[in-house]
């Protein structure tokens, strides 16, 4: 007597069914993991939220201390372009550009063919030059010329041997090879021929090159105490960016003159004389205290939403009843309204400043009074502040601490938590495949067994029927 293989045909036990239920009841753990690890990411999530909002806010109080912005206008910005740091201080200039700084660069008189033979040795020397000639003159008898050191103390001089002989185009490549540090060789091809060209590496005096040769080098001689003589041209001078602030001679070798003027930075663009008006930035700082306003309330909304709770909905936020979170607001509260350590009795307050926090603890800012307090010492504003914000910024890092930090510790927890889920969750998905595979086989052993009951069931009823 043949029995039925397929689950549930012979017998009409839906198999498939009764293992789908089964498995339903044996995944409830692997369910409430689920569960349980969604909710916990959702706090993850507000957590990060919360810590990002406190990491703008301490960017803001950092940003204090490094004091109120300031602003330099030229007076003529097609001679010189301005800008200061928070270090400035207001005042008034005459400044008067002499010089721009230049390369000092120097050509060869003769052409030369490209297969023109030279052979000697040349000697280039780094160094600077002197003159109180305020331009180039003809008569360079007050020039001097001195080489310079490298911090070894050693004199900054090559000298090239080119006894074995060459084109120009391999002079040029020896020089490069050789002295690249302290020139750059370049040939300049004309009617006449190829001339070679010396230019020095960077700009200003201390930047002067000298180069004595001998032999057909000879001929490559140059000195800028001399100017251009019958075998180099001198095409430009390395003079530095020179001008007078106030009539005090100041000198740069880049177009940049910084250090003049304290906190100010000087662009020269062409010589010539103007007036530099540096004075407060009140828009900027302005700007600066909207944003360390806006950065708080941020903290505070971004808070107030993750720790709410909804009465109608009966639907509680993600880190509702978290006692940590929501004393971050009261810390905050009390460094916003405790009077820093250190700052000077007299000093005014932030509401003294336009600071102040409305009923429902959010922070306003009074411009008008800002302004005010700025007309009247810009340097006890910048003080307050400071002190201030380094109280906050003190406040926000026990939160975000790398290591000591209270949410950086939470945080860590509950990602110790999520893992942990993961880990039990993987184990028991293992043992779901084999409590699946061993009901599948029980429930297809008794949909046989029940299958051959019942032909044999049907067998004699048959054969009783019969007697």
């Amino acid at each position: 007597m043949a029995t039925m293989s397929s689950a549930g045909i012979g017998s009409g036990l839906d198999v498939a069914s009764i293992v789908s239920n089964l498995m339903t009841i044996a995944r409830l753990p692997i369910d409430r993991i689920d569960a349980q690890t969604t909710k916990y990411n959702t706090q993850l999530t507000a957590l990060g939220k919360i810590k990002s909002a406190l990491s703008n806010l301490q960017t803001s109080a950092k940003n204090f201390s490094k004091g109120l912005s300031m602003k330099a206008a030229s007076g003529d910005v097609e001679k010189f372009t301005a800008t200061a740091t928070s270090v400035a201080t207001a005042g008034n200039y005459s400044v008067d550009i002499k010089h721009l700084a230049d390369y000092n660069k120097a050509v060869s008189v003769q052409g030369y063919t490209k297969d023109a033979s030279l052979s000697g040795s040349l000697t280039i020397s780094l160094g600077e030059f002197q003159t109180d000639a305020a331009e180039d003159t003809e008569d360079r008898s007050g020039w001097s010329f001195a080489t310079g050191q490298d911090g070894d103390g050693n004199d900054k001089k090559v000298t090239i041997d080119f006894s074995a002989g060459g084109t120009l185009a391999e002079l040029r490549d020896a020089i490069n090879a050789q002295a690249g540090g302290l020139v750059k060789a370049q040939i300049v091809s004309g009617a006449d021929g190829d001339h070679l060209s010396i230019t020095s590496v960077d700009k200003g005096r201390s930047n002067t090159f000298k180069i004595e040769g001998d032999g057909d080098l000879a001929a490559f001689d140059y000195d800028i105490t001399q100017g251009s003589t019958a075998t180099m041209r001198e095409a430009s001078i390395s003079w530095s960016t020179e001008a007078l602030i106030d009539g005090v001679a100041v000198r740069s070798n880049t177009n940049a003159i910084t250090g003049a003027i304290s906190g100010v930075t000087i662009n020269a663009l062409k010589t010539g004389s103007s007036t530099l008006a540096v004075s407060r930035d009140t828009d900027a700082i302005t700007s600066q205290v909207e944003e360390f306003v806006k950065n708080y309330n941020a903290v505070n909304s971004t808070i107030k939403l993750n720790t709410s709770y909804d009465a109608e909905t009966k639907t509680a936020a993600a880190l509702t009843g978290d006692s940590a979170v929501r004393s971050i607001k009261s810390q905050l509260y009390n460094a916003l309204t405790t009077v820093p350590d250190g700052l000077a009795a007299g000093m005014p307050r932030l509401s003294e400043l336009g600071i102040s926090l409305d009923r429902n603890g959010q922070m306003v800012l009074d411009k008008t009074k800002l302004t005010e307090a700025l007309d009247k010492s810009q340097a006890d504003v910048s003080a307050v502040l400071n002190a201030y914000g380094k109280q906050i910024e003190k406040t926000i890092d026990a939160q975000l601490d790398s290591t000591k930090g209270t949410l950086t510790i939470r945080t860590n927890s509950i990602s110790g938590i999520i893992k942990n889920f993961g880990t039990r969750k993987e184990a028991l998905e293992t043992r779901m495949t084999s409590i699946e595979a061993r009901y599948n086989k029980q429930f297809q052993a008794l949909d046989t067994m029940m299958s051959s009951m019942s032909s044999t069931s049907s067998y004699l009823t048959q054969q009783l029927s019969l007697l």
